[in-house]
């Protein structure tokens, strides 16, 4: 009789099977924890997209400026020569 090899094997098991639970739990955490941080990661991403199109327009609008001013510039420059 091998009982007292079988409550080794059941012990085995059964701390095999608490090591299983344990790993899914640490997985389960990993996992709420990458889903918070992708969450984070999207709100800032987000934060970027809007603030890159604030920056864009305003690029925009400065560049438009800037070629009135240069022929402003051009204009009077060719006054002052023409005089």
């Amino acid at each position: 009789m091998k009982k007292h090899g079988s409550k080794k094997l059941s012990s085995k098991l059964n701390l095999n099977w608490k090591m299983s639970e344990n790993k899914f739990d640490n997985l389960e955490s990993e996992v709420h924890e990458l889903i918070k941080l992708s969450q984070q990661l999207k709100e800032v991403n987000d934060h970027l997209a809007k603030k890159n199109k604030q920056l864009s327009k305003e690029n925009n609008r400065l560049s438009k400026n800037l070629e009135v001013a240069k022929e402003g510039i051009t204009k009077i420059i060719k006054s002052y020569k023409s005089r």
